[in-house]
């Protein structure tokens, strides 16, 4: 099978890309469930997530996924929404 150049400066790239980040130190505190009983009855999880070498331009932003589950007795996990990023 031959391999042509460009897919190997490719396969190269994709393999350093983790050496070459320079994103490190997430953190996620400030944590806060509130629980609207008067209206919805929605719970909402409030957090503050900051990491250093943080990066934005006009174009491009770096980004953290943030997965919140929340246990349902005998049901299990269910994955929460998430908004307001």
């Amino acid at each position: 099978m031959k391999r042509t150049p460009k897919a190997i400066v490719v396969l190269a790239g994709f393999l350093l890309m983790p050496l070459l980040s320079r994103a490190s130190n997430l953190t996620i505190s400030a944590v806060e469930l509130v629980y609207n009983r008067d209206t919805t009855k929605d719970l909402s999880v409030k957090m503050t997530v900051k990491w250093d070498n943080a990066w934005r331009n006009e174009k491009n932003h770096d980004a953290a996924w943030i997965v919140v589950k929340l246990l349902r007795g005998e049901s299990g996990y269910r994955h929460a929404l998430v908004d307001g990023m």
